[in-house]
């Protein structure tokens, strides 16, 4: 089993497990999201942040596609990190809810050290 493979695969399982997560509880989910941004957002936020987790990791789990699963889910990983660095640095820290209610802390750096993790994923997904 190559490395990309195995790659593709387990960032596939994490943003499945996150999209099921989010669709269990839309409400907190554009909660959350809303005070990430530190603006409102409408509740149809939910089901296209779903969609979006769960098209990335289709593309991740099918080998044809799996370079250009691995291109979107760095271009997520950079969205969620670039809207944590930014919430932080603006003092505000609050739940991720990254994985639905199951992720209720509050935003830290070690989100941004998570986000990277799995970026170096998508990286060797991508290279495979």
């Amino acid at each position: 089993m190559s490395v990309g493979l195995v790659a593709g695969v387990a960032l596939a399982v994490v943003f499945v497990v996150a999209a099921f997560a989010k669709a269990r509880f839309p409400r907190g989910t554009v909660e959350a999201a809303s005070a990430l941004l530190g603006r409102p957002l409408p509740l149809a936020t939910a089901p296209l942040l779903v969609c979006a987790e769960l098209f990335v990791a289709a593309l991740l789990s099918v080998p044809t596609t799996r370079r250009s699963g691995g291109v979107a889910s760095l271009l997520l990983l950079a969205a969620f990190s670039v809207s944590i660095g930014r919430s932080l640095r603006a003092g505000r820290r609050p739940s991720c809810s990254c994985f639905g209610a199951a992720s209720r802390k509050p935003i830290s750096s070690e989100d941004l050290v998570r986000n990277g993790a799995l970026g170096v994923l998508a990286l060797l997904a991508i290279a495979a």
